[in-house]
C-alpha cells in the first residue's frame, strides 16, 4: 500500500472517530465531497491551498470564508485547518476516498459497479440491486456504468468481487473452448 494511501486511511479513521459519536457520518462524507469538488473544479482555489508561498494563516482564512458557503460543520473544518496545517491538502482526494470507505464499511453499504453495455432501467437497476443486497448482506450503492465493448451482458464488481455475465467474456471462453482442442491435437 503507497504512503499516501496509508497517510489517508490514518487521517480518515481519525475524523471518523470525532464524527461517529455525533452519528454525522453521512453529513461528513457529504461535506467532504463538496469541499473536493470546489478544491477539483476551481484552479484559483486549489492553487492558494496548495501553494507555499502562502502561509498557513492565509490558508485558513480562504477556508474560513468558503466554509460558510460549502455548509460546512465545525468537525469538517477543523479537520480541514490540520489538514492545512500538516501541509497535507495535496491528499485530501484520497482521504475522503478512505472516509468514504470507512464510511461504508460502518454503515453496513457495499459499493456495487455495474458495467452494462447499454442504458438499463429503472427496474433492471432495482432488480440488480435485490441480487447485490442477497448476495453481500449489505445494503448495496448501485454505480451503473456503460461500456458498449462488453456487447451485452452485465459485469459486477463488489470489493474484491467480480460476478461477469458479458457477453464478451462469453464470447472468449467459447473462443478458448474451441481453440484449445486443435492446439492439443
Amino acid at each position: 500500500m503507497p504512503y499516501t494511501s496509508v497517510l489517508a486511511r490514518r487521517y480518515a479513521h481519525g475524523l471518523l472517530g470525532v464524527v461517529r459519536t455525533g452519528g454525522r457520518l453521512p453529513e461528513t462524507s457529504q461535506e467532504l465531497h463538496r469541499f473536493l469538488d470546489l478544491f477539483t473544479e476551481n484552479a484559483n482555489f486549489r492553487e492558494a491551498m496548495l501553494n507555499p508561498a502562502y502561509s498557513a494563516r492565509e490558508r485558513r482564512e480562504l477556508l474560513d470564508q468558503v466554509a460558510p458557503q460549502l455548509n460546512l460543520s465545525s468537525e469538517t473544518t477543523n479537520f480541514l485547518r490540520l489538514l492545512i496545517e500538516k501541509r497535507r491538502m495535496e491528499n485530501i482526494g484520497e482521504m475522503v476516498e478512505a472516509f468514504d470507505e470507512l464510511y461504508r464499511q460502518e454503515a453496513g453499504i457495499i459499493r456495487a459497479e455495474v458495467v452494462v453495455a447499454e442504458d438499463v432501467s429503472p427496474e433492471l437497476e432495482n432488480r440488480v440491486t435485490q441480487v447485490v443486497q442477497k448476495i453481500s448482506g449489505k445494503t448495496p450503492e448501485v454505480l451503473v456504468q456503460k461500456d458498449p465493448s462488453i456487447i451485452g451482458g452485465m459485469k459486477i464488481r463488489m470489493g474484491n468481487t467480480i460476478l461477469d455475465a458479458s457477453i464478451k467474456t462469453k464470447l472468449e471462453r467459447l473462443r478458448e473452448k474451441l481453440i484449445e482442442p486443435s492446439t492439443a491435437s
